[in-house]
């Protein structure tokens, strides 16, 4: 049985998959960051979607990644956990030559 870690490299060869999962990988990790905020705060998700004056639905949606959150609501979501937003910019070369190894 291959195992999806020597499928998903296979897969990275091929152009298409490759930039699907290159445009995906920055929600994937936002997404992930956020989790991590929320659980670093030791706040459920009831208690900080209250700080953020968003409904519990509403969290969900961004903490699973496939809701393309505004910057304003990250900034409601660093008060709330008490936490300091940072945005920064990579080079889409250096990201994709991270996977061509």
């Amino acid at each position: 049985m291959t195992a999806i870690s020597e499928l998903h490299t296979q897969w990275l060869k091929r152009p298409k998959y490759k930039k699907i999962f290159v445009d995906k990988q920055a929600e994937h990790e936002l997404a992930q960051k956020i989790i991590r905020a929320r659980i670093n705060s030791g706040l459920s998700q009831q208690v900080i979607a209250k700080k953020m004056g968003i409904t519990l639905s509403s969290l969900l949606r961004v903490e699973s990644g496939s809701y393309r959150t505004s910057i304003n609501t990250l900034i409601k979501l660093a008060i709330a956990t008490n936490t300091v937003l940072l945005i920064s910019f990579e080079s889409l070369e250096a990201l994709t030559m991270k996977f061509d190894a």
